[in-house]
Protein backbone atom coordinates (compact mmCIF):
# COMPACT_ATOMS: atom_id res chain seq x y z
CA UNK A 1 0.00 0.00 0.00
CA UNK A 2 2.78 2.42 0.93
CA UNK A 3 4.65 1.70 -2.30
CA UNK A 4 1.50 2.25 -4.36
CA UNK A 5 0.73 5.59 -2.72
CA UNK A 6 4.35 6.71 -2.99
CA UNK A 7 4.31 5.91 -6.70
CA UNK A 8 1.15 7.97 -6.99
CA UNK A 9 2.91 10.85 -5.18
CA UNK A 10 5.72 10.75 -7.72
CA UNK A 11 3.22 10.62 -10.59
CA UNK A 12 1.45 13.65 -9.13
CA UNK A 13 4.77 15.41 -8.87
CA UNK A 14 5.61 14.71 -12.52
CA UNK A 15 2.15 15.80 -13.61
CA UNK A 16 2.12 19.07 -11.75
CA UNK A 17 5.74 19.88 -12.52
CA UNK A 18 6.37 21.26 -9.02
CA UNK A 19 7.07 24.88 -8.28
CA UNK A 20 10.10 27.09 -8.58
CA UNK A 21 10.03 28.38 -5.04
CA UNK A 22 13.20 26.55 -4.13
CA UNK A 23 14.80 26.24 -7.56
CA UNK A 24 18.18 27.64 -8.50
CA UNK A 25 18.21 30.67 -10.74
CA UNK A 26 18.48 28.44 -13.80
CA UNK A 27 18.55 24.69 -14.35
CA UNK A 28 20.23 23.71 -17.60
CA UNK A 29 18.85 20.44 -18.95
CA UNK A 30 19.44 18.47 -22.12
CA UNK A 31 16.95 20.77 -23.82
CA UNK A 32 19.52 23.57 -23.46
CA UNK A 33 22.26 21.40 -24.95
CA UNK A 34 23.78 22.68 -28.20
CA UNK A 35 26.66 20.27 -28.67
CA UNK A 36 27.93 17.09 -27.02
CA UNK A 37 31.34 15.50 -27.63
CA UNK A 38 32.78 12.46 -25.86
CA UNK A 39 36.34 11.11 -25.98
CA UNK A 40 36.60 7.58 -24.59
CA UNK A 41 39.92 6.04 -23.57
CA UNK A 42 40.80 2.36 -23.16
CA UNK A 43 40.94 2.29 -19.37
CA UNK A 44 37.29 3.02 -18.47
CA UNK A 45 37.57 6.80 -18.48
CA UNK A 46 36.08 9.41 -20.78
CA UNK A 47 36.15 13.15 -21.36
CA UNK A 48 32.70 14.71 -21.83
CA UNK A 49 32.32 18.17 -23.40
CA UNK A 50 28.78 19.46 -22.98
CA UNK A 51 27.87 22.88 -24.47
CA UNK A 52 24.64 24.56 -23.38
CA UNK A 53 22.98 27.94 -23.81
CA UNK A 54 21.85 30.10 -20.89
CA UNK A 55 20.68 33.65 -20.17
CA UNK A 56 22.87 35.21 -17.47
CA UNK A 57 22.15 38.25 -15.36
CA UNK A 58 24.69 40.79 -14.26
CA UNK A 59 26.07 39.88 -10.85
CA UNK A 60 25.71 36.58 -9.02
CA UNK A 61 24.07 33.69 -10.89
CA UNK A 62 23.29 30.22 -9.62
CA UNK A 63 23.14 27.53 -12.28
CA UNK A 64 22.60 23.82 -12.28
CA UNK A 65 23.97 21.54 -15.02
CA UNK A 66 21.62 18.55 -14.85
CA UNK A 67 21.61 15.28 -16.84
CA UNK A 68 25.35 14.75 -16.47
CA UNK A 69 27.17 11.51 -15.66
CA UNK A 70 26.54 10.06 -12.21
CA UNK A 71 30.14 8.82 -12.27
CA UNK A 72 31.68 12.25 -12.88
CA UNK A 73 35.02 12.99 -11.24
CA UNK A 74 33.87 16.28 -9.66
CA UNK A 75 37.26 17.97 -9.34
CA UNK A 76 37.88 17.44 -13.06
CA UNK A 77 35.00 19.75 -14.04
CA UNK A 78 35.93 22.80 -16.09
CA UNK A 79 33.58 25.58 -17.26
CA UNK A 80 34.54 27.53 -20.38
CA UNK A 81 32.86 30.46 -22.09
CA UNK A 82 32.07 29.58 -25.70
CA UNK A 83 30.45 32.89 -26.67
CA UNK A 84 32.33 36.23 -26.94
CA UNK A 85 30.18 37.78 -24.24
CA UNK A 86 29.42 38.01 -21.40
CA UNK A 87 32.50 37.34 -19.31
CA UNK A 88 32.05 35.48 -16.04
CA UNK A 89 34.01 33.70 -13.36
CA UNK A 90 33.02 30.62 -11.38
CA UNK A 91 33.04 31.19 -7.61
CA UNK A 92 31.78 27.82 -6.37
CA UNK A 93 30.81 24.46 -7.81
CA UNK A 94 29.39 21.30 -6.25
CA UNK A 95 28.24 17.90 -7.48
CA UNK A 96 24.96 16.55 -6.17
CA UNK A 97 23.19 13.27 -6.77
CA UNK A 98 20.86 11.33 -4.50
CA UNK A 99 18.50 8.49 -5.33
CA UNK A 100 14.81 9.32 -4.93
CA UNK A 101 13.40 7.14 -2.14
CA UNK A 102 10.57 7.66 0.38
CA UNK A 103 13.19 8.26 3.08
CA UNK A 104 15.22 10.80 1.08
CA UNK A 105 12.05 12.60 -0.02
CA UNK A 106 10.82 12.85 3.58
CA UNK A 107 14.12 14.14 4.93
CA UNK A 108 14.52 16.72 2.14
CA UNK A 109 10.94 18.00 2.60
CA UNK A 110 11.30 18.96 6.27
CA UNK A 111 10.21 22.59 6.65
CA UNK A 112 8.26 22.57 3.40
CA UNK A 113 4.60 22.44 2.52
CA UNK A 114 3.00 19.01 2.11
CA UNK A 115 -0.54 17.72 1.71
CA UNK A 116 -2.15 15.31 4.15
CA UNK A 117 -4.77 12.77 3.07
CA UNK A 118 -6.37 11.29 6.19
CA UNK A 119 -8.96 9.43 4.15
CA UNK A 120 -12.04 10.45 6.15
CA UNK A 121 -11.33 14.20 5.89
CA UNK A 122 -10.69 16.59 2.99
CA UNK A 123 -7.06 16.83 1.89
CA UNK A 124 -5.33 19.51 3.96
CA UNK A 125 -2.08 21.39 3.57
CA UNK A 126 0.52 21.68 6.27
CA UNK A 127 4.20 22.05 7.00
CA UNK A 128 6.42 19.02 7.55
CA UNK A 129 8.12 19.62 10.90
CA UNK A 130 10.03 16.42 11.73
CA UNK A 131 10.57 12.87 10.47
CA UNK A 132 12.66 11.51 13.37
CA UNK A 133 10.86 9.03 15.61
CA UNK A 134 7.63 9.74 13.76
CA UNK A 135 6.26 12.18 11.19
CA UNK A 136 5.03 15.50 12.58
CA UNK A 137 3.17 18.10 10.53
CA UNK A 138 1.83 21.50 11.48
CA UNK A 139 -1.74 22.02 10.25
CA UNK A 140 -3.15 25.48 10.88
CA UNK A 141 -0.76 25.94 13.77
CA UNK A 142 -1.52 22.58 15.38
CA UNK A 143 0.96 19.70 15.52
CA UNK A 144 -0.21 16.32 14.32
CA UNK A 145 1.47 12.96 13.86
CA UNK A 146 0.69 11.25 10.55
CA UNK A 147 1.76 8.14 8.69
CA UNK A 148 4.10 8.13 5.72
CA UNK A 149 1.43 6.90 3.31
CA UNK A 150 -0.83 9.84 4.24
CA UNK A 151 1.53 12.45 2.79
CA UNK A 152 1.32 14.01 -0.65
CA UNK A 153 4.35 15.93 -1.97
CA UNK A 154 3.70 18.83 -4.36
CA UNK A 155 7.30 18.82 -5.61
CA UNK A 156 10.72 17.31 -5.23
CA UNK A 157 12.74 19.74 -3.08
CA UNK A 158 15.59 21.39 -4.90
CA UNK A 159 17.98 20.11 -2.23
CA UNK A 160 17.25 16.57 -3.43
CA UNK A 161 19.04 16.17 -6.77
CA UNK A 162 17.31 13.13 -8.24
CA UNK A 163 19.40 13.41 -11.39
CA UNK A 164 23.16 13.98 -11.38
CA UNK A 165 23.87 17.70 -11.52
CA UNK A 166 26.70 20.15 -11.07
CA UNK A 167 25.68 23.37 -9.34
CA UNK A 168 27.57 26.58 -10.04
CA UNK A 169 27.78 29.97 -8.43
CA UNK A 170 29.27 32.47 -10.84
CA UNK A 171 29.63 36.21 -11.24
CA UNK A 172 28.71 37.70 -14.61
CA UNK A 173 29.83 41.05 -16.04
CA UNK A 174 26.54 41.88 -17.76
CA UNK A 175 23.09 40.59 -18.57
CA UNK A 176 23.21 38.62 -21.82
CA UNK A 177 22.67 35.27 -23.51
CA UNK A 178 25.71 33.02 -23.21
CA UNK A 179 27.04 29.72 -24.43
CA UNK A 180 29.14 27.75 -21.96
CA UNK A 181 30.82 24.36 -22.11
CA UNK A 182 31.15 21.98 -19.20
CA UNK A 183 34.07 19.56 -19.59
CA UNK A 184 34.59 16.73 -17.13
CA UNK A 185 36.08 13.29 -16.75
CA UNK A 186 33.87 10.35 -15.93
CA UNK A 187 34.24 6.65 -15.40
CA UNK A 188 31.69 4.16 -16.67
CA UNK A 189 32.32 4.65 -20.39
CA UNK A 190 34.59 2.23 -22.23
CA UNK A 191 35.29 0.80 -25.66
CA UNK A 192 37.07 -2.15 -27.17
CA UNK A 193 37.75 -3.30 -30.70
CA UNK A 194 37.20 -6.78 -32.06
CA UNK A 195 38.03 -8.22 -35.46
CA UNK A 196 36.61 -10.90 -37.71
CA UNK A 197 38.75 -12.35 -40.49
CA UNK A 198 37.85 -14.82 -43.23
CA UNK A 199 40.87 -16.54 -44.75
CA UNK A 200 40.78 -17.29 -48.47
CA UNK A 201 40.76 -20.88 -49.74
CA UNK A 202 44.47 -20.82 -50.62
CA UNK A 203 45.40 -18.93 -47.44
CA UNK A 204 47.00 -16.04 -49.32
CA UNK A 205 44.56 -13.26 -48.32
CA UNK A 206 42.14 -12.34 -45.57
CA UNK A 207 38.91 -10.33 -45.59
CA UNK A 208 39.01 -8.27 -42.42
CA UNK A 209 36.21 -6.54 -40.57
CA UNK A 210 36.26 -4.72 -37.25
CA UNK A 211 33.69 -3.56 -34.75
CA UNK A 212 33.93 -1.20 -31.80
CA UNK A 213 31.90 -2.16 -28.75
CA UNK A 214 30.77 0.87 -26.72
CA UNK A 215 29.73 0.21 -23.12
CA UNK A 216 27.92 2.71 -20.91
CA UNK A 217 27.65 1.49 -17.31
CA UNK A 218 26.35 4.84 -16.06
CA UNK A 219 22.67 5.66 -15.70
CA UNK A 220 23.07 8.69 -17.97
CA UNK A 221 21.93 8.96 -21.59
CA UNK A 222 24.17 10.58 -24.20
CA UNK A 223 22.27 11.76 -27.26
CA UNK A 224 23.70 12.72 -30.67
CA UNK A 225 27.28 12.85 -29.41
CA UNK A 226 30.36 13.42 -31.52
CA UNK A 227 32.38 10.38 -30.52
CA UNK A 228 36.16 9.94 -30.48
CA UNK A 229 38.06 6.90 -29.26
CA UNK A 230 41.66 7.07 -28.06
CA UNK A 231 43.70 3.88 -28.43
CA UNK A 232 45.69 4.29 -25.23
CA UNK A 233 45.53 3.72 -21.49
CA UNK A 234 46.04 7.28 -20.27
CA UNK A 235 47.53 8.04 -16.88
CA UNK A 236 44.96 9.54 -14.55
CA UNK A 237 46.92 12.14 -13.14
CA UNK A 238 48.42 16.99 -36.50
CA UNK A 239 45.59 15.16 -38.30
CA UNK A 240 46.10 11.68 -39.78
CA UNK A 241 43.86 10.60 -42.64
CA UNK A 242 44.16 7.09 -44.03
CA UNK A 243 44.99 6.59 -47.65
CA UNK A 244 43.42 4.09 -49.98
CA UNK A 245 39.96 5.49 -49.41
CA UNK A 246 39.08 4.81 -53.02
CA UNK A 247 38.74 1.18 -51.92
CA UNK A 248 35.97 2.03 -49.48
CA UNK A 249 38.09 2.00 -46.34
CA UNK A 250 36.82 5.04 -44.31
CA UNK A 251 34.59 3.04 -42.73
CA UNK A 252 32.85 4.64 -39.83
CA UNK A 253 35.95 6.16 -38.30
CA UNK A 254 38.77 8.47 -39.30
CA UNK A 255 42.11 8.08 -37.55
CA UNK A 256 43.70 11.12 -35.91
CA UNK A 257 46.84 11.57 -33.82
CA UNK A 258 46.71 13.07 -30.33
CA UNK A 259 49.98 13.39 -28.41
CA UNK A 260 51.22 10.29 -30.20
CA UNK A 261 48.09 8.24 -29.43
CA UNK A 262 45.89 6.98 -32.28
CA UNK A 263 42.42 8.52 -32.09
CA UNK A 264 39.36 7.43 -34.04
CA UNK A 265 36.60 9.90 -34.83
CA UNK A 266 33.21 8.54 -35.81
CA UNK A 267 31.82 10.00 -39.02
CA UNK A 268 28.29 10.27 -37.63
CA UNK A 269 26.76 11.14 -34.28
CA UNK A 270 26.06 8.38 -31.79
CA UNK A 271 23.43 8.06 -29.07
CA UNK A 272 24.25 5.83 -26.12
CA UNK A 273 21.62 5.18 -23.49
CA UNK A 274 22.33 4.43 -19.85
CA UNK A 275 23.46 0.83 -19.25
CA UNK A 276 23.61 0.21 -23.00
CA UNK A 277 26.13 -1.78 -25.03
CA UNK A 278 26.34 -0.81 -28.70
CA UNK A 279 28.49 -1.94 -31.62
CA UNK A 280 29.70 0.38 -34.38
CA UNK A 281 31.58 -0.64 -37.51
CA UNK A 282 35.25 0.39 -37.50
CA UNK A 283 36.57 -0.90 -40.84
CA UNK A 284 35.97 -3.40 -43.63
CA UNK A 285 38.79 -4.60 -45.88
CA UNK A 286 38.95 -7.11 -48.69
CA UNK A 287 41.82 -9.36 -49.75
CA UNK A 288 44.52 -8.17 -47.41
CA UNK A 289 47.74 -10.02 -48.26
CA UNK A 290 48.40 -12.77 -45.73
CA UNK A 291 51.60 -14.65 -44.91
CA UNK A 292 51.50 -18.09 -43.32
CA UNK A 293 54.38 -19.60 -41.36
CA UNK A 294 54.89 -23.00 -39.75
CA UNK A 295 56.98 -22.57 -36.62
CA UNK A 296 58.62 -24.95 -34.16
CA UNK A 297 59.97 -23.37 -30.98
CA UNK A 298 62.59 -25.40 -29.13
CA UNK A 299 62.44 -26.51 -25.51
CA UNK A 300 65.23 -24.61 -23.79
CA UNK A 301 64.24 -25.98 -20.35
CA UNK A 302 65.88 -29.34 -21.21
CA UNK A 303 69.36 -27.98 -21.97
CA UNK A 304 70.73 -29.01 -18.56
CA UNK A 305 68.67 -32.19 -18.13
CA UNK A 306 69.66 -35.72 -19.12
CA UNK A 307 66.74 -36.87 -21.29
CA UNK A 308 68.78 -39.21 -23.51
CA UNK A 309 66.62 -41.30 -25.82
CA UNK A 310 63.36 -39.77 -24.63
CA UNK A 311 60.83 -37.98 -26.79
CA UNK A 312 60.66 -34.30 -25.88
CA UNK A 313 57.65 -32.01 -26.38
CA UNK A 314 57.59 -30.41 -29.84
CA UNK A 315 54.80 -29.00 -31.97
CA UNK A 316 54.43 -27.33 -35.34
CA UNK A 317 52.34 -24.18 -34.91
CA UNK A 318 50.62 -22.15 -37.59
CA UNK A 319 51.25 -18.41 -37.53
CA UNK A 320 49.61 -15.86 -39.81
CA UNK A 321 50.77 -12.31 -40.38
CA UNK A 322 49.81 -9.24 -42.36
CA UNK A 323 51.15 -5.70 -42.45
CA UNK A 324 49.27 -2.55 -41.54
CA UNK A 325 50.09 -0.95 -44.86
CA UNK A 326 48.75 2.17 -46.57
CA UNK A 327 46.08 -0.11 -48.01
CA UNK A 328 44.54 -0.30 -44.56
CA UNK A 329 45.21 3.37 -43.96
CA UNK A 330 44.88 3.72 -40.18
CA UNK A 331 46.28 2.53 -36.86
CA UNK A 332 44.61 -0.63 -35.61
CA UNK A 333 43.46 -0.64 -31.96
CA UNK A 334 44.10 -3.62 -29.74
CA UNK A 335 41.48 -6.33 -29.59
CA UNK A 336 40.57 -9.96 -30.18
CA UNK A 337 40.60 -11.25 -33.73
CA UNK A 338 38.56 -14.33 -34.60
CA UNK A 339 39.43 -16.20 -37.76
CA UNK A 340 37.23 -18.27 -40.05
CA UNK A 341 37.79 -20.34 -43.19
CA UNK A 342 35.56 -22.31 -45.53
CA UNK A 343 35.86 -26.08 -45.49
CA UNK A 344 35.94 -28.17 -48.71
CA UNK A 345 32.12 -28.13 -48.75
CA UNK A 346 32.02 -24.34 -48.63
CA UNK A 347 30.86 -24.05 -45.02
CA UNK A 348 32.47 -21.36 -42.86
CA UNK A 349 34.36 -22.84 -39.91
CA UNK A 350 36.03 -21.20 -36.91
CA UNK A 351 39.79 -21.85 -37.01
CA UNK A 352 41.10 -19.87 -34.04
CA UNK A 353 41.51 -16.52 -32.34
CA UNK A 354 44.31 -14.35 -31.03
CA UNK A 355 44.87 -10.89 -29.56
CA UNK A 356 46.47 -8.00 -31.42
CA UNK A 357 48.03 -4.99 -29.73
CA UNK A 358 47.83 -1.37 -30.89
CA UNK A 359 49.45 -1.44 -34.33
CA UNK A 360 50.58 1.73 -36.06
CA UNK A 361 50.78 2.09 -39.86
CA UNK A 362 53.58 -0.04 -41.33
CA UNK A 363 53.42 -2.28 -38.27
CA UNK A 364 53.07 -6.05 -38.50
CA UNK A 365 50.24 -8.11 -37.03
CA UNK A 366 51.16 -11.69 -36.12
CA UNK A 367 48.54 -14.26 -35.15
CA UNK A 368 49.03 -17.68 -33.56
CA UNK A 369 46.46 -20.26 -34.66
CA UNK A 370 47.76 -23.26 -32.74
CA UNK A 371 48.87 -26.71 -33.90
CA UNK A 372 49.30 -27.12 -37.65
CA UNK A 373 47.28 -29.74 -39.50
CA UNK A 374 49.06 -32.57 -41.37
CA UNK A 375 52.51 -31.30 -40.39
CA UNK A 376 54.37 -33.30 -37.76
CA UNK A 377 57.57 -32.95 -35.76
CA UNK A 378 59.33 -35.17 -33.24
CA UNK A 379 62.30 -34.35 -31.01
CA UNK A 380 64.68 -36.57 -29.08
CA UNK A 381 67.82 -35.89 -27.08
CA UNK A 382 70.45 -38.15 -28.66
CA UNK A 383 73.01 -37.87 -25.84
CA UNK A 384 73.94 -35.77 -22.81
CA UNK A 385 76.98 -35.31 -20.58
CA UNK A 386 78.06 -32.86 -17.91
CA UNK A 387 81.54 -31.35 -18.31
CA UNK A 388 81.46 -29.49 -15.02
CA UNK A 389 78.98 -28.00 -12.59
CA UNK A 390 77.71 -25.42 -15.10
CA UNK A 391 78.82 -26.82 -18.47
CA UNK A 392 77.20 -29.58 -20.50
CA UNK A 393 77.10 -31.05 -24.01
CA UNK A 394 73.95 -32.45 -25.56
CA UNK A 395 72.75 -33.59 -28.97
CA UNK A 396 69.28 -33.24 -30.48
CA UNK A 397 67.42 -34.86 -33.35
CA UNK A 398 64.38 -33.29 -35.04
CA UNK A 399 62.22 -35.15 -37.57
CA UNK A 400 59.80 -33.16 -39.76
CA UNK A 401 57.05 -34.69 -41.92
CA UNK A 402 54.80 -32.91 -44.40
CA UNK A 403 51.59 -34.89 -44.90
CA UNK A 404 49.97 -32.12 -46.94
CA UNK A 405 49.53 -32.14 -50.71
CA UNK A 406 51.60 -29.01 -51.24
CA UNK A 407 55.15 -27.94 -50.45
CA UNK A 408 55.75 -26.03 -47.21
CA UNK A 409 58.51 -24.40 -45.21
CA UNK A 410 58.99 -24.88 -41.49
CA UNK A 411 60.99 -22.52 -39.30
CA UNK A 412 62.77 -24.14 -36.36
CA UNK A 413 63.75 -21.58 -33.73
CA UNK A 414 65.85 -22.40 -30.66
CA UNK A 415 66.32 -19.75 -27.96
CA UNK A 416 69.48 -20.44 -25.91
CA UNK A 417 69.52 -18.27 -22.75
CA UNK A 418 73.16 -19.17 -21.94
CA UNK A 419 76.58 -18.92 -23.54
CA UNK A 420 76.89 -21.74 -26.05
CA UNK A 421 78.99 -23.09 -28.90
CA UNK A 422 77.67 -25.06 -31.84
CA UNK A 423 79.77 -28.23 -32.09
CA UNK A 424 78.01 -29.88 -34.99
CA UNK A 425 74.90 -29.37 -37.15
CA UNK A 426 73.55 -31.32 -40.12
CA UNK A 427 72.18 -28.17 -41.78
CA UNK A 428 73.71 -24.72 -41.16
CA UNK A 429 71.43 -22.46 -39.13
CA UNK A 430 70.57 -19.02 -40.50
CA UNK A 431 70.31 -16.93 -37.34
CA UNK A 432 72.22 -13.68 -37.04
CA UNK A 433 71.00 -12.98 -33.52
CA UNK A 434 72.94 -13.88 -30.40
CA UNK A 435 71.46 -16.68 -28.29
CA UNK A 436 69.21 -17.82 -31.11
CA UNK A 437 69.33 -20.61 -33.69
CA UNK A 438 67.09 -20.67 -36.75
CA UNK A 439 66.71 -23.28 -39.47
CA UNK A 440 64.40 -23.13 -42.49
CA UNK A 441 63.28 -26.58 -43.61
CA UNK A 442 61.67 -26.93 -47.05
CA UNK A 443 59.45 -29.99 -47.46
CA UNK A 444 57.78 -31.35 -50.56
CA UNK A 445 54.40 -33.09 -50.20
CA UNK A 446 54.71 -36.31 -48.16
CA UNK A 447 58.41 -35.64 -47.52
CA UNK A 448 60.33 -36.23 -44.27
CA UNK A 449 63.55 -34.45 -43.25
CA UNK A 450 65.89 -34.56 -40.26
CA UNK A 451 67.99 -31.98 -38.44
CA UNK A 452 70.68 -32.95 -35.95
CA UNK A 453 72.89 -30.64 -33.91
CA UNK A 454 75.15 -30.73 -30.87
CA UNK A 455 75.74 -27.89 -28.38
CA UNK A 456 78.10 -27.06 -25.56
CA UNK A 457 76.27 -24.82 -23.11
CA UNK A 458 77.66 -22.86 -20.16
CA UNK A 459 75.74 -21.06 -17.44
CA UNK A 460 78.82 -19.01 -16.64
CA UNK A 461 79.38 -15.52 -18.03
Amino acid sequence: MKKTIFAAFVSLLIFTGGTNAFAVHKKLTNEDQKHLAITIYNNNIALVKDRRSVHLKKGINRLSFSDISAKIIPNSALIRRESPKPSFKVIEQAFRYEQLTPKSLLEASVGQEVFIDLGHEPIQSGRLVSVHGGILVSIKGKMREVKEHQLLFPQVPHELATNPELTLKLECSETAAASMELSYLTTGLSWEASYIGEISADGSTIDLGSWVTLTNTTSSDYSDANLQLVAADVTWGASFHGKGQEKGIPHAFEAIRLLGFPMYGLSHRVSLRGHEVKQVSLLSLQQVKLTREFLVQGTKEYLFKDMTGRALPAQVETWLSFSNTEEIGAPLPKGIIRLYKRDPKGHVQFVGEDFIDHTLPKGKITLRLGAAQDVDVSLTQSDFKMLGQNVCESGYHYTFTNSQDRPIQIKLKEEIPYDFRMLRESIPNESKIKNQLVWIISLEPKETKHIRFRLRVSKQG
